[in-house]
């Protein structure tokens, strides 16, 4: 099972200059949609409102970052929403620049990247944001590497679901639901509930009704019977309702799955995914005492075929999904 894909990866013998590119995380503010979070911020960089190509590419482009597939998420961000997005660079002899440049100086001392690292700032206009940098305490995997490896993973748990997957009965540990199939009372459907509240708590009373205040207790979400009658009605209503919530959840989830890779040197895109999979089958602890089992004086290629043999008492096709998938993407190249 051993492959060459891991050392020839582009994106990997790339990583450091990858962590480079001049993105940007930006926290939603009132925005609804990304055609108008788009037309605001090239409209503020460029001095006039971009034209609908311009505003096309930008949607398309932040799209792909930001792992919003659907034209669902995409008009439907929320408040506190984390997007990746890249700006176009302007021409530095341009009098559009030099207006920017101008802006930029007007804000004061560069700010130190060490608070770069840990808070928003505000720049011209009413933009914030935050440079996308390598810092100890920043993501690991890239925005695009996290969309790929997230496909790979909602796929083991849901197929060609979506965010609305109701499973009634995992396993005998209740009801499974959603992207990742948060469980009820062996995963972290009790966080992805706090999460929803989170986003939009008029929302989520709206739906919840009377079971509102009680869905944010684990216990009670724990012990709660959401397999038939106006709760499990309630919950299902809930899964459209915040989807771009789960999206986020998700690309949060799979960066925990590249630190344990990382941290255990299973860089390549095939040993991240199979780490970001086995944390949301089996959660960080376990995954961690599994990639401790794994020999250290192997190849990579080698130390992930060993991972993953350990991870197939938990399911083969799980495992032989990522390494299809994987060959298939390079084969592409």
């Amino acid at each position: 099972m051993t492959s060459p894909y891991e050392h020839a990866d582009p994106a990997h013998a790339k990583h450091s200059d990858s962590r480079q590119v001049v993105l940007q995380e930006y926290v939603v503010q009132d925005e609804k949609s990304l055609s108008d979070l788009g037309r605001r911020l090239l409209a503020e960089q460029q001095h006039r409102k971009p034209t609908p190509h311009e505003l096309n590419v930008w949607v398309h482009k932040t799209s792909a970052l930001s792992g919003l597939k659907s034209k669902e998420q995409q008009d439907g961000i929320y408040r506190g929403e984390h997007l990746w997005i890249e700006m176009p660079q302007l021409a530095s002899g341009s009098a559009v620049a030099k207006r920017e440049s101008a802006a930029v100086k007007k804000v004061g001392a560069p700010v130190a990247a060490s608070e770069i690292a840990t808070a928003p700032r505000k720049t011209a206009g009413t933009v914030y944001i935050k440079e996308h940098r390598q810092l100890p305490n920043g993501p690991v995997c890239s925005a695009p590497e996290v969309a790929q490896i997230a496909s790979w993973v909602t796929h083991n748990e849901v197929g060609k679901g979506s965010p609305t997957v109701f499973n009634p009965n995992d396993h005998g540990h209740g009801v499974s639901v959603g992207l990742m199939q948060w469980n009820q009372r062996k995963g972290m459907l009790p966080d992805l509930l706090k999460r929803f509240h989170e986003s939009d708590p008029r929302k989520f009373d709206a739906i919840f009704g009377n079971n509102a205040k009680n869905a944010l207790s684990d216990k009670w979400v724990r012990e709660a019977d959401f397999t038939s009658g106006p709760l499990r009605d309630e919950l299902v209503a809930s899964l459209p309702a915040f989807a771009a919530v789960q999206y986020k959840m998700r690309e949060e989830q799979i960066q925990v799955g590249c630190n344990e890779a990382y941290e255990h040197n299973l860089t390549a895109l095939r040993g991240t995914g199979v780490a970001a999979d086995l944390v949301n089958h089996l959660g960080p602890h376990k995954t961690e005492k599994l990639i401790h089992r794994v020999p250290v004086n192997l190849t990579e290629s080698a130390r992930i075929d060993y991972l993953e043999r350990l991870g197939e008492q938990f399911g083969v096709v799980r495992m032989t999904w990522i390494d299809a998938n994987d060959k298939q993407l390079w084969s592409k190249k």
